[in-house]
């Protein structure tokens, strides 16, 4: 079984095909008990709420991120989902129904405003995993953006 830096364990299933271009150049498989592979059936999201949903539910297990707030209200946006990892670096995720390069500035707005907000966001954290949470704010802050096209690490 693979696992993350910290121990979790990371089942590289729970991403589905996300696009017809990628089913021929990217297979999925799940790793048996003998080592053997077998190939993981593909499926679409219906839309970018699924995706949003599945990603958070399984946020911690496959990527070891804790979840601080989902549809986090800052001055002119949402933050998609608001996240600490493993490393105690703060997290971005903006969701994408179709592949939009507003994300990156979106993105990037979000990361300034987490920047330039450390005691609300430390108090956010506290607050949902508890008092003693150490924060490191290395640059840059882990910023992914998922989309129904594809998932990169920016």
């Amino acid at each position: 079984m693979v696992r993350t830096r910290r121990g979790h364990p990371f089942n590289a299933t729970l991403f589905r095909n996300l696009s017809t271009a990628s089913r021929q150049a990217c297979r999925l498989f799940k790793v048996l008990e003998d080592s053997s592979l077998k190939k993981v059936d593909r499926c679409e999201f219906k839309n970018e709420d699924e995706l949003h949903n599945l990603i958070e539910k399984n946020l911690l297990y496959v990527m070891g991120i804790s979840l601080i707030a989902s549809e986090y209200p800052i001055p002119n946006g949402r933050i998609d989902t608001l996240g600490l990892d493993e490393d105690y670096v703060p997290v971005i995720i903006e969701y994408k129904w179709k592949k939009d390069l507003s994300a990156i500035v979106q993105g990037l707005f979000y990361l300034d405003w987490v920047m330039q907000n450390k005691k609300p966001f430390e108090s956010i954290v506290k607050d949902k995993l508890g008092k003693n949470t150490t924060f490191r704010y290395i640059l840059p802050v882990k910023l992914y953006r998922f989309s129904i096209i594809h998932l990169e690490h920016i």
